[in-house]
């Protein structure tokens, strides 16, 4: 992904290729790239609280040390780095704090199909590698199972389909927000049949338990309810963070505002923000 070097083409080429995703989930396509990731990676590296921060070595091509110096002298520094990409990291940061921020823990004892969402201890970035089932760094499994977009840090894991079919089945905020995940999505490699054990079974409406008429039981352990028609699990998630939590997440932002102090254009900063929520909600209605 291309970055730029100066602030108004930084800025412009991150809000330009986040504005991209948005009309290519709204179309059913999908982003080749990671701009989400790449941006909460970039400010990690840039930011001032972390170890590697400045470290713009890490931004360079390979190649003989001429062409290394040239290019060097073309940087941009990480005071000018740090000022292009905050409108765009402080819109994508606030989706992710204002989501992790409104999951409640009440929503634990709820047993209504949609309604139960669990909140994960920790991010996955802090799991252990040996038994965690995601390389959180890796590209694979952080896709949107339903429209495809890049799960950068916050999404939603299927609790049915971890339980019962010992599968990941992950989606956006999106998705999760607008229910999408009320419908049949065929995990089994050859069988599609509607059953909580094969397929993620989102849409199942009976309330069914004991001596279900379907004969498509038995009961699931998970949920009490009909496996064959009324299973509940697969419409119960747990919210994970990829690479970190609502406190780190604050951190992270903070860092990279402070990093781009002492700076005279705050106002000119908030007004890029607020510029770029417009072209993306636009963007998002108009196509």
């Amino acid at each position: 992904m291309y970055r730029g070097v100066s602030v108004g083409g930084i800025n412009r080429e991150m809000g330009t290729v986040l504005e991209a995703v948005v009309l290519n989930r709204k179309n059913g396509k999908i982003s080749l790239a990671i701009p989400e990731f790449s941006l909460f990676q970039m400010a990690k590296m840039l930011n001032p609280g972390q170890k590697s921060a400045s470290r713009l070595d890490s931004f360079l091509p390979f190649g003989n040390s001429d062409s290394r110096t040239s290019v060097v002298s073309s940087m941009p520094d990480a005071r000018t780095i740090c000022r292009g990409i905050l409108p765009s990291l402080r819109h994508v940061m606030k989706q992710q704090l204002r989501t992790l921020g409104s999951a409640s823990s009440s929503a634990l004892e709820s047993s209504e199909r949609g309604e139960r969402v669990t909140i994960a201890k920790r991010p996955n970035t802090h799991e252990d590698p040996l038994k965690f089932p995601l390389d959180p760094y890796a590209l694979d499994g952080f896709a949107c199972k339903l429209c495809s977009r890049e799960l950068s840090n916050v999404y939603y894991h299927c609790d049915g389909c971890e339980k019962l079919l010992s599968k990941d089945f992950n989606i956006c905020l999106e998705c999760h927000g607008d229910k999408k995940f009320v419908c049949s999505v065929q995990m089994h490699p050859t069988n599609p049949k509607k059953h909580a054990t094969m397929n993620h079974t989102g849409a199942m409406k009976a309330n069914r338990t004991s001596r279900c008429p379907c004969k498509n039981g038995p009961v699931c352990a998970h949920c009490n309810f009909c496996l064959g028609c009324s299973c509940r699990c697969h419409t119960w998630f747990t919210l994970h963070s990829r690479m970190f939590g609502e406190a780190e997440g604050e951190a992270l932002l903070g860092g990279v505002d402070a990093a781009c102090a002492p700076c005279d254009d705050s106002q000119q900063s908030q007004k890029l923000g607020d510029l770029l929520a417009e072209r993306l909600e636009a963007a998002a209605k108009v196509y």
